[in-house]
Parts: C-alpha cells; structure tokens; sequence
C-alpha cells in the first residue's frame, strides 16, 4: 500500500470506531510507524510501505481502532513544548493541565527566593521536569510516586531533558517517605480527583480512560481523598511563606477550600479558572517572612 492508501484505510476504521480525530490519529500512528514526522507522511502520498511497515502500521490501526490512546502505542506525549515519553503506569499528559505549570512558572518570576519544589505523584514527570526547564533558579526538586515504573519514566524524561542532576526521585506513598527535614517553598500536584461516580461516567464518555492508570484518576469515593492526605502533613513539610500548586475538579472548590482551612487554618487560598471559565487551580500560600507574592486574576 502508498501512504495514501494506508491513511485512508486507518481513517476508515477509525471512523467506525468512533474516534473524532481519525484523520490526525491515523497520520501520527503512520509517521510513528515509517520513524518520520508527519510532514514526510503528508508530502509522499505515493510512498510504498515496506511490508514489515505495513504489518506495524495495521498493528497501531487495530490496537487505536480498540481505543488504545495513541501515545501508549507511541510512548510519547507533547506537553509545554517538551516531549516526554510515556507508559501505562503514567497519566498522558493533558492540555488543560499545562495551565497549572504557567501558574508556577508567573509565580516563580514574582518570587526568585522560591528555590525548592517538590511534586506529589509525579507520573510521567512532565509537570515539575516542564518547570525546571523553564526556571533556572529552582535548585532543588523532589518528586514522589507510589508506581515504580512511574518513577523509571519520569526518570528517563529528567535524564533526556538534561535535568537529572537538579531532582531526585523517590518512591513514596503520599509524605510517609519524605524525610521529616526535608522542606520546600512549593509543592506541586495533579492529583487524582476524580470521584467514583464521575470515573465510571468518565470512562462511558471516553473510552481511552480505561487505558490509563486509575489510581491517577480515582481520588476516592468523594474524589477528595489526596487532598485530605496533603493538608494534613503540609505544614510539616511547606516553608513559611510557601505554597501549594493543585489542579483540581471544576466543582471542588468549596471542598478545597474547607480542607485547606480545616489544616492550614492561616493560609491564603485563591483559585484560578480555566479559559472555559472552570475552576481549574488552587493556590494555598502559607504565612510567613517569605509570603508569596500572588495576584487575583
């Protein structure tokens, strides 16, 4: 087959699917599949594939046209201008949540005393490493995960990035392995938010989710789960004056809110809205000489 053919072939089953970006999907997997761009695959629409890259190709269409998310089968994901590679024991970095690193990079500017940060469930590291890239003057960072092959990933990225010797990585359930000295001025997290019930709605309304790790998705019966674990040892662990970075639920604010007062009870809270007008982030600065200088919107 030509690419032609074989684009349209994948565009097809794809249609059949259900999948809304069928041209796209089929375009990257094909570029996957010849270890080209997808601008080689658009200007040589008269190609002939190779056999072995027609059996790898109608692979990628089988495993895509059962709703495998297409960076599981690449292994890779554009986040903040960086890529980072992926696996099935990390969350695929999604576009939305590229607002909660801007926050921290605007923060960052306004506070160059802010030279430690440390991610809670650190995933495919695309979040603290897409920080680090962009803000010389953090020195040290930390991140955790409870997933082994998560902390393997997340290492590859902060080696492929240049950035291995600026964090390190432990494996750690929520602060139980965070040595107790260990401080920071920011902490940082996308954490799993999601209730039960708006899991298996989820999951209904986006069929790849059942590809991705729930424990990055499920945030307990309420989805608050994580949030409780964080407040109640943050003060241990967050410096005078530092502060905490969440992406959270668009209806959780008010239950952010009561917990982060309920443990820091002298913390600043703000959230922030998304371009949809959701609530999206959650800002808690604690008190203290070094207080963080953070604006509404």
């Amino acid at each position: 087959m030509t690419i032609k053919e074989s684009l349209k072939l994948a565009k097809g089953e794809f249609e059949v699917a259900g999948i809304p970006s069928a041209l796209l999907d089929a375009e990257v997997l094909l570029a996957h599949a010849l270890s080209c761009d997808r601008a080689h695959v658009l200007a040589h629409c008269d190609q002939m594939l190779t056999p072995e890259q027609e059996k790898t190709y109608m692979l990628y269409v089988r495993e895509r046209s059962a709703r495998k998310p297409v960076a599981y089968i690449t292994g890779r994901k554009q986040f903040y201008g960086l890529d980072f590679l992926v696996n099935k024991y990390t969350l695929i970095p999604r576009p939305e949540t590229e607002q909660l690193v801007q926050e921290v990079i605007d923060y960052c500017g306004r506070n160059p005393h802010a030279q430690s940060i440390i991610e809670l469930g650190v995933g495919s590291g695309c979040v603290v490493l897409s920080i680090l890239k962009n803000i010389e003057h953090i020195t040290y960072a930390f991140a955790i995960d409870r997933v082994k092959r998560a902390l393997e990933i997340a290492k590859a990225n902060a080696q492929a990035l240049g950035l291995e010797t600026r964090i390190s990585f432990k494996r750690s359930d929520m602060w139980k392995q965070v040595p107790k000295e260990y401080t920071f001025d920011i902490v940082v997290a996308n954490p799993p938010y999601l209730s039960a019930k708006e899991c298996a709605q989820a999951r209904k309304d986006c069929p790849e989710i059942a590809y991705e790790p729930q424990i990055a998705l499920l945030g307990g019966m309420d989805g608050l789960l994580f949030f409780e674990s964080l407040f109640q040892r943050a003060h241990r662990h967050l410096r005078p004056g530092g502060t905490i970075f969440l992406e959270i639920g668009t209806h959780q604010k008010d239950a952010i809110e009561t917990l982060a007062k309920k443990y820091l009870p002298k913390a600043d809270i703000l959230f922030r809205t998304d371009e949809c007008g959701n609530v999206r982030i959650a800002i808690i600065t604690l008190a203290g000489k070094n207080h963080a200088v953070i604006t509404e919107n």
